[in-house]
């Protein structure tokens, strides 16, 4: 009675499926540092988007897109927009292209 031990608030699973689990749930450092805004704009810098485009699809400045970029390198601790979506694609904070 699989059902009767977790109830019971016994453990069904095997301790390494436990784990994995735990560790899924904590989130990730690197993606928890970013702002919901800038993760829309690292997806559109990793679509290959300029700062106007941004701006243009965003209804925001360009100022306003390159304070946000600045915030991304920053955070990513990188010098270049490039470098900011490769560190996003090794880390998957950023959909597949």
């Amino acid at each position: 009675m699989p059902f009767t031990n977790a109830y019971a608030g016994k453990r069904v699973l095997g301790s390494e499926a436990t784990e994995a689990l735990i560790q899924a749930s904590k989130g990730d450092p690197l993606r928890d540092s970013l702002t919901e805004r800038e993760l829309e704009i690292l997806t559109l810098l990793a679509q290959g988007l300029s700062n106007n485009d941004i701006a243009s699809k965003l209804f925001v400045t360009v100022p306003t897109v390159k304070y946000h970029v600045t915030n991304i390198l920053s955070k990513l601790n990188v010098q270049s927009r490039t470098e900011a979506v490769l560190v996003a694609m090794k880390h998957r904070l950023v959909p597949p292209q």
